[in-house]
């Protein structure tokens, strides 16, 4: 690598979540449609889950299967959340308000989201067995020595995919603002260094979001949780997907830097 490309702009997780809140607060006039569609949409998907939650399984039985409808469901609110996203991540990115662009590079973005949502989806429905033989087991029973291996495997893999979502998290942004010339290569090699302040800075933001809304679902299987509890449901579920954008629109800025500045780094690497 050369001595330009190693002195490519540092990332720090610091960085990253102080400039999403940043983006958040300041992009509020322009973004506040979108998170209130986004609200809506979370509220309706919770009360969805309200509605059609699965009887609580007996203690040393598994849950229910996942079945064809909550996948189709999933992949439906989940190409829905896209649309809106994208909106929330150009006006974050661009800093006003804009009339809503069906352009190329809004549905590349939505393309690649929605693959990326499928796959994990996939991944998620192909190891639910695993999860649910776990779940299965009550104690003093010890789970079956295969059992724990596949679990690992499984997570594992799941740390593996996040990785390479990770690496990629600049190209579907690209195409979103019109730089259409970074493909997966580019964001690739301009997230080197990038990775772990990315996820460390998700998981700061995020994680306790996630913690709340996932502490919320679980009680949707209660019969005693009302309908009336969707909306506080849609706000955590809200919360939690404009700080992902507003991380991704922070790794957006903080790497642009690297796509201006060291643009030279594929043919030099190339060269060397």
């Amino acid at each position: 690598m050369t001595t330009e490309a190693a002195k490519a702009p540092r990332t720090t997780a610091r960085q990253i979540a102080g400039d999403a809140v940043t983006l958040l607060r300041t992009s509020f006039d322009a973004a506040w449609p979108w998170w209130f569609a986004l609200f809506v949409l979370e509220s309706g998907n919770a009360a969805r889950a309200v509605l059609m939650a699965p009887p609580v399984p007996a203690p040393g039985h598994a849950p229910p299967p996942i079945t064809p409808l909550a996948i189709g469901l999933t992949l439906g609110l989940s190409a829905v959340g896209i649309v809106v996203g994208a909106f929330a991540l150009r006006a974050m990115i661009s800093g006003k308000a804009e009339r809503p662009r069906l352009d190329k590079g809004f549905w590349a973005y939505a393309g690649l989201s929605l693959a990326a949502s499928a796959v994990w989806t996939a991944v998620t429905v192909v190891t639910s067995p695993l999860a649910e033989r776990a779940m299965a087991i009550q104690p003093p029973a010890t789970p079956p020595p295969e059992l724990l291996p596949e679990m690992l495997g499984a997570l594992v893999g799941f740390a593996i995919l996040a990785l390479i979502f990770a690496r990629l998290a600049l190209w579907p942004v690209a195409q979103l603002v019109g730089e259409a010339g970074v493909g997966a290569g580019g964001s690739w090699r301009r997230m080197r260094g990038a990775v772990w302040p990315l996820i460390a800075a998700t998981l700061v933001l995020v994680l306790p979001v996630l913690l709340l809304s996932g502490v919320l679902l679980m009680s949707v299987q209660s019969p005693t949780l009302p309908l009336a509890a969707a909306p506080v449901l849609g706000l955590a579920g809200a919360a939690e997907g404009a700080l992902e954008l507003a991380v991704l629109a922070a790794i957006w800025r903080a790497r642009a830097k690297v796509l201006a500045e060291h643009v030279a780094i594929k043919s030099e690497a190339d060269q060397g």
